[in-house]
């Protein structure tokens, strides 16, 4: 396996369009790494780039001690895995394990070595005369990973590989890879735009927003500590809710939101450097249904309840949005009700006007 380094690389198109601005991140020999970011955010092209699929504008791309900037993808000892499987449909699935193998004019022997180590790992032993179309979507795309895992490369890369599979089998296959990894130890790059994948299978995430790289840090780091806005929005399900307004003093510190149907919050202690925040970021589960009579409690009106049996998530008009607060199912809500909220003092998130998060450490 290798280190991987990328410096200040950019990648321009024709057009004039930016799709990576100035990345540079290390990923240490034998870390999964996870980039993610919405759609057109540059994610998918900074793995092509790595992978030598596209060419880089500027900047430079190591693995290990190897500038590769001008490599030819084969010659870069990586493997990567798409998210549409390409399977050779006239292949079986030893015959597809085999395929780059055989290219490499590898002995039979070390060839059916492979071949057993990655079917063994993958389950894939009693599908191994089977061809792709007798296969389900996450068999295919076991395949495919076993194909990169018996060339043995320096690299991993996976490019969305999940995203074709229904949840259960996306779950199913996430467990498994992340088994593998801890099996095999071995450097991977993995881009998905599922927040989700990435809290669940990274050592360290890379949040990328417009090109440029928002955030790199392990996965409680950006949750606890997300250095701004979009960061803190990006990750967690459902999102941060965010409060527009203004600090108001006395004997409690209010947060009154912006318009005429804002929501006023209590809060017990406001760290004197957040008192200019014009942002006031809670998580769901950070909203804590309480009695009328506490008095950091504030009141709303329940609209939406989304009941998934461990927690209920209830959503209620704030201004022109709706935030979420997660809540204990034993609170039996409807649309229409009331419920009393408290924001957990330790857990608030304070952002300035520019969307920098203030928040002393």
């Amino acid at each position: 396996m290798a280190h991987v380094s990328l410096q200040n690389v950019w990648k321009r198109f024709d057009d004039g369009t930016v799709a990576v601005d100035d990345v540079s991140f290390e990923l240490p020999d034998g870390e999964f790494l996870v980039i993610v970011g919405p759609s057109g955010c540059g994610k998918s092209t900074t793995l092509r780039m790595i992978a030598g699929l596209e060419m880089i504008s500027e900047g430079e791309i190591r693995i290990g001690e190897r500038l590769v900037n001008n490599v030819h993808p084969k010659d870069r000892d990586v493997a990567m895995v798409f998210q549409n499987y390409a399977l050779y449909p006239h292949m079986t699935v030893r015959q597809n394990l085999e395929f780059a193998l055989k290219m490499r004019k590898m002995t039979h022997s070390e060839i059916d070595q492979r071949v057993s180590r990655a079917a063994r790992m993958l389950e894939l032993e009693p599908l191994l005369e089977r061809k792709p179309k007798a296969l389900s979507g996450g068999q295919r795309q076991r395949v495919a990973v076993g194909r990169a895992i018996v060339r043995n490369p320096a690299v991993f890369l996976f490019d969305e590989p999940l995203s074709n599979l229904d949840a259960k089998l996306r779950t199913q296959t996430r467990a498994q890879l992340q088994k593998l990894h801890h099996e095999l130890r071995a450097t991977s790059i993995y881009v998905t735009h599922d927040q989700v994948e990435a809290m669940t299978m990274a050592d360290r995430i890379v949040v990328m927003d417009r090109g440029r790289v928002q955030q790199i840090a392990p996965p409680m780091e950006l949750y606890n500590r997300p250095v701004n806005r979009f960061v803190a929005g990006f990750i967690g399900t459902p999102g941060m809710n965010f409060f527009e307004g203004s600090m108001t003093p006395g004997d409690v510190t209010r947060f009154v939101q912006n318009g005429n149907s804002g929501i006023t919050i209590p809060l017990s202690h406001v760290p004197p450097e957040c008192a200019g925040a014009t942002t006031l970021g809670i998580r769901p589960e950070h909203l804590l249904a309480t009695d009328p009579s506490d008095p950091l409690a504030f009141r709303a009106i329940v609209e939406v309840v989304e009941t998934l049996g461990n927690l209920t998530f209830v959503y209620f008009p704030a201004g022109e949005d709706l935030m979420a607060a997660a809540i204990h199912p034993d609170h039996r809500l409807s649309y229409g009700d009331p419920i009393h909220l408290r924001a957990a003092a330790d857990r608030l998130h304070y952002f300035r006007a520019d969307g920098t998060r203030i928040n002393p450490e």
